[in-house]
C-alpha cells in the first residue's frame, strides 16, 4: 500500500500538515534540520499503520491523523 496523502492536525509538535506525496516516486526521503518534525511524521504514520495505539494524552490535543 502506498500513502498518497498524509494529514496531521494537533499531534505533538505539528499543528497542521497536509502533504500530498508524489504517486510515481518509488523513494521519498524526509530531509530537514534537527527538531523540525521528521520523526513526528514517521511516528504518526506508524501509529496509523502499526501496532502502537498507546498514545498518551500529553502527546495529543484533539488529534486528527489521516492517511489516504
Amino acid at each position: 500500500m502506498k500513502i498518497q496523502r498524509l494529514q496531521i492536525d494537533n499531534f505533538r509538535g505539528i499543528k497542521a500538515l497536509d502533504w500530498k506525496l508524489p504517486v510515481a516516486e518509488q523513494l521519498i526521503s524526509l530531509v530537514g534540520a534537527g527538531d523540525s518534525g521528521k520523526s513526528i511524521i514517521l511516528e504518526a504514520i506508524h501509529f496509523l499503520h502499526g501496532d502502537r495505539w498507546n498514545i498518551t494524552f500529553s502527546e495529543v490535543r484533539n488529534p486528527s491523523l489521516r492517511c489516504t
